[in-house]
């Protein structure tokens, strides 16, 4: 979703994280078809573009994970020929010492590193519905490209409940960026 009295949708392009991603397929190891949105934003005030890329890597397939990433970072390279800023986000079902995070760190910048300490919120993102666990897993991440003039402003883990019930099996992340471009 995105607010449409702020911004207006340019291109829009959804593709399915596999060998085949122009059609409707599942990829490698994935025990689920799985996909990937894109969509080029124009902010209705200042003008400025930028691109958001969504998705949720499979759960089960090791090199369904990996090859997604390549797939996505190959993809947000073909879309971006215009050097526009990139916000990457989603359900990456990987951990922070994971060599997919690792890679996606070598092309984009997780935003929770980049407010440094001043993180709000819990550690971790999923919690499986268990409420009040001390200590979920980070699965879930938003990076951004390391376009001058993106500055990440906040970042928190939104762990709210209600009758000690949480409303998804994964805490939402809220994140503050300034595109100055």
């Amino acid at each position: 979703f995105y607010n449409r009295l702020k911004f207006v949708a340019l291109q829009s392009h959804t593709f399915w994280l596999s060998p085949t991603p122009d059609s409707v397929s599942m990829g490698w190891d994935a025990a689920c078809l799985r996909v990937c949105t894109a969509v080029l934003l124009k902010e209705r005030k200042t003008k400025r573009q930028f691109w958001v890329f969504n998705t949720h890597l499979d759960h089960v397939g090791e090199v369904a994970r990996a090859n997604s990433v390549e797939l996505i970072l190959n993809k947000i390279k073909t879309f971006n020929s215009r050097n526009l800023p990139v916000i990457f986000m989603g359900d990456l079902n990987a951990t922070p010492d994971s060599p997919i995070i690792a890679r996606l760190k070598t092309e984009l910048d997780d935003t929770r590193a980049r407010v440094g300490d001043d993180v709000l919120g819990p550690l971790g993102t999923f919690t499986g519905f268990k409420f009040g666990e001390p200590n979920p897993k980070l699965i879930d991440y938003i990076f951004v490209s390391r376009t001058p003039g993106l500055t990440v402003r906040k970042y928190a883990v939104l762990d709210e409940s209600r009758n000690q019930r949480y409303p998804s099996d994964h805490f939402p992340i809220f994140v503050e960026i300034d595109l100055r471009n």
